[in-house]
């Protein structure tokens, strides 16, 4: 609450540091005090933030201090086991994308068993822009990380927008969304 009794909202920026403009890894606002981050954080990185806070008459007042945290050798991402049957697809990371991402899924089944995968990434329009795999054979259970370069088929950078992989495995079809910011 501000001074006045009014309700604010707050914007949250982290930047990865000591990269070309510290590039953004997250751009959020919430009326919450506390917000948990959904993205991937590399190993062994610094990052920055800080925080805009906003009242109700647009009146804005950034934090002084830009707080700096890093990450240790050994961050990561740990998956849960793979499912008995059918398959999950997990949020890509990082989201937003910048110039790459990771996507992990995992694919359940007898132990030994084969399952044939295919994964690809299509532009809001639907328009197929890349496959990652296609129709390629796994043992079961099996959990990935499909990397993407963020290119379509011939090799060209994609532009900014909203982008959708599909997972196709064991009988299943999966889908999410992600964003590329250029």
């Amino acid at each position: 609450m501000d001074p006045n009794g009014d309700a604010l909202s707050y914007r949250i920026r982290l930047l990865k540091a000591k990269t070309p403009s510290d590039s953004l890894v997250l751009d959020a606002t919430t009326t919450d005090t506390t917000i948990t981050f959904q993205g991937y954080l590399g190993p062994s990185t610094v990052y920055r933030w800080y925080v805009t806070a906003t009242d109700p008459a647009s009146h804005a007042r950034e934090s002084r201090d830009r707080f700096t945290f890093a990450t240790s050798s050994s961050t990561g991402v740990e998956l849960p086991a793979p499912p008995a049957a059918g398959i999950v697809l997990w949020p890509n990371r990082p989201n937003p994308v910048h110039s790459s991402t990771q996507i992990p899924f995992a694919v359940g089944g007898t132990a030994g068993g084969t399952a044939r995968v295919t994964l690809r990434i299509f532009d809001a329009s639907g328009r197929l822009v890349r496959t990652l795999l296609d129709n390629e054979a796994d043992v079961l259970p099996a959990i990935r990380l499909a990397r993407w370069d963020g290119r379509d088929e011939k090799g060209r950078r994609v532009g900014s927008g909203i982008y959708y992989y599909r997972l196709t495995a064991a009988g299943g079809v999966a889908s999410r969304r992600m964003v590329v910011l250029r």
